[in-house]
């Protein structure tokens, strides 16, 4: 599996106002224990130190690429890291978290000693608030020495309720990525279209229980700021672009991700203004997706009050 002309791993890291935070994540990435990696780190348009912060650390780590970007979001940037991405592997790194040291060796030793294409982890959560506390944990659910295939993987999460989109949580063999048609751009729930991807075209898939990923949950997040139609908008670009890959194969179980996200994002939805409600079933029907969603969740979205 190795290939001696390209890096083991392809880590991008995309970057936006997290200046407080970016030198952690490169202390982190630039001192894991595997040494045969690519650092793609793209500057999405930021306002603060950020990029200074990259600069200092490039100076000192060659394998560091720093590439620029106007502000079009985190999709757009990795799309633009992916693009100059050469390793066997790759893997997503949010740049406000935190990551074992020895993390993508195990995981690269473990994808090449069982020839896998995608290997997935848990994590846990840093509060810098009293926010909530996100649970990513598979331990005792998803057996650890069973190889999958990915879509026997998706169906058993799915059913399990521990189907975790976030890419901070898989290491993905390139070709799997490069398969890959790009993040959707301009909107949020970009991880949805990238997870469903791998999970539906990896054939060798395993899971390892280590928490080696920790997310931070501060204000002002992606996944602090309050439920609206920013995040409908959101789900519905991510949920057209995996119904256009219904093709007769993996059919029923792209029905069963409708139906599992869709159910969730309209038990979000009951907290938000009536007005929003409304605009969101009409999406919703205009889509032609209201019927993934049970009856139960669209009465409680109407009858529910804040």
């Amino acid at each position: 599996m190795s290939n001696s002309k390209s890096p083991k791993v392809s880590v991008v890291i995309p970057v936006y106002n997290t200046g407080e935070y970016i030198g952690s994540v490169l202390d982190d990435i630039c001192g894991q224990t595997i040494k045969d990696i690519e650092i793609l780190v793209v500057n999405d348009g930021s306002t603060d130190d950020s990029q200074e912060i990259i600069d200092r650390y490039k100076a000192e780590h060659p394998e560091i690429i720093s590439l620029h970007e106007e502000n079009k979001g985190q999709g757009a940037a990795r799309n633009l890291a992916l693009r100059h991405a050469t390793g066997e592997f790759i893997y997503f790194m949010d740049s406000d978290d935190r990551i074992d040291k020895d993390a993508l060796e195990r995981l690269y030793d473990k994808a090449v000693e069982n020839n896998l294409d995608l290997v997935l982890f848990d994590a846990d959560t840093i509060n810098d608030s009293d926010g909530p506390k996100f649970i990513y944990d598979r331990s005792g659910i998803v057996d650890t020495k069973r190889k999958w295939t990915g879509p026997e993987l998706m169906e058993y999460e799915l059913r399990h309720d521990c189907f975790y989109v976030s890419p901070c949580l898989m290491l993905v063999k390139k070709n799997i990525i490069d398969a890959f048609t790009d993040f959707p751009e301009g909107t949020i729930h970009e991880d949805n279209v990238l997870a469903v991807h791998v999970m539906l075209t990896s054939k060798n898939v395993m899971y390892m229980k280590e928490k080696f990923f920790h997310r931070r949950v501060r204000k002002n997040s992606t996944m602090t700021t309050t439920y609206g139609m920013r995040n409908i908008n959101g789900y519905l670009a991510a949920c057209k672009i995996i119904l256009s890959w219904k093709n007769g194969v993996n059919d029923n179980l792209i029905d069963l991700y409708m139906k599992c996200t869709l159910d969730s994002v309209i038990w979000l939805a009951s907290g938000m203004p009536w007005k929003d409600k409304l605009r969101t079933y009409k999406k919703f029907r205009n889509a032609g997706i209201n019927e993934y969603v049970s009856r139960f969740h669209w009465i409680r979205l109407v009858l529910k009050t804040k």
